[in-house]
């Protein structure tokens, strides 16, 4: 068993770290979309008090 095969093997188990679907990419885009939509608020506050 070479380590290709511990590699393939393992894989399987292990969540990614990257991409739209793991944990932390769906974190940065929650993060991304609150901030869109508190920004928005803002900046429609400061347009209605105008």
């Amino acid at each position: 068993m070479d380590e290709n095969d511990i590699r393939q093997e393992s894989s399987p188990a292990q969540q990614p770290w990257h991409g739209w679907g793991s944990p932390v990419g769906l974190g940065v885009g929650l993060l991304c979309v609150g901030g869109f939509f508190t920004l928005l608020a803002l900046g429609l506050s400061i347009l209605s008090s105008i």
